[in-house]
């Protein structure tokens, strides 16, 4: 197919000037092209040109934005957008992508002027701000914040937060559940309510309960020997028996 040319008089009519650009195609970058090209439509040039024939532009970033190895800022426009491009002098083919048109571009909602990041086609959004603050925010109604050293899970009502000392604190609005073979609690376990236990508890340091109405245990309670006011339950005698000296036997 024959590439029908937009321009022979490039230095008169086009050289550094800016058009805004409809993208139609994107080339990924590849063994042969080493960073994405932009097929572009030009509407104020290209009437009645197919969109084979229509001319790449090469993208234009900022100044520090991927300069180095797998760092930086990736974004590269979507079919169906629309970009700022300028011709450079080439040909008539050899255009950039600069920026956005002028009159098309906008702040992405929720960004200030002092925030930075991004939000991409399916709501989830990346920001830091002026002092920053990072949050990252789905569309699955969960974020996760970091905000003066304070970072905060948010997902469906339930809340991780881990504070600057260390501190890891969780809330639940409905319910907490563990599963494993083994869990196991290296320090003290405070717990500030009733504690329901429906396997047995095996108390290798021993168990002590105060405070309120003690313990109430219903079902049966089985153990090896008891103390009880500091007499052994299982040893102690009965005194003053009506047959004279004797006394009870053990308990049975």
């Amino acid at each position: 197919m024959t590439h029908r040319t937009i321009s022979k008089d490039l230095t008169a009519s086009l050289l550094g000037k800016l058009f805004s650009a409809q993208v139609i195609a994107v080339l990924a970058p590849s063994s042969t092209n080493a960073t994405f090209k932009l097929q572009v439509r030009i509407p104020a040039l290209h009437a009645g040109i197919p969109d084979e024939d229509l001319p790449y532009a090469i993208i234009s970033r900022g100044i520090f934005v991927g300069a180095n190895a797998n760092i930086g800022w990736s974004s590269c426009p979507r079919v169906g957008s629309w970009v700022t491009v300028m011709f450079d002098g080439g040909t008539d083919l050899s255009l950039y992508a600069i920026g956005e048109p002028f009159g098309k571009a906008q702040l992405v909602t929720g960004f200030g002027v002092d925030d930075y990041g991004f939000k991409d086609q399916h709501g989830n959004t990346f920001k830091v701000d002026a002092d920053g603050n990072l949050s990252y925010t789905t569309t699955h109604n969960i974020t996760v914040a970091v905000n003066g050293g304070v970072t905060q899970i948010n997902a469906n009502g339930a809340q991780v937060q881990i504070d600057a000392n260390g501190v890891v604190s969780v809330n639940a609005p409905s319910q907490i559940n563990m599963t494993a073979p083994t869990v196991t609690v290296n320090g003290d376990l405070v717990v500030n309510g009733n504690a329901t236990v429906t396997g047995v508890i095996t108390g290798q340091g021993g168990a002590s309960i105060s405070g309120g109405a003690g313990a109430v245990m219903t079902g049966g309670l089985s153990v090896d020997t008891a103390t009880i006011g500091g007499i052994s339950f299982t040893s102690h005698i009965h005194g003053g028996v009506q047959t004279g000296g004797g006394t009870t036997g053990v308990p049975q």
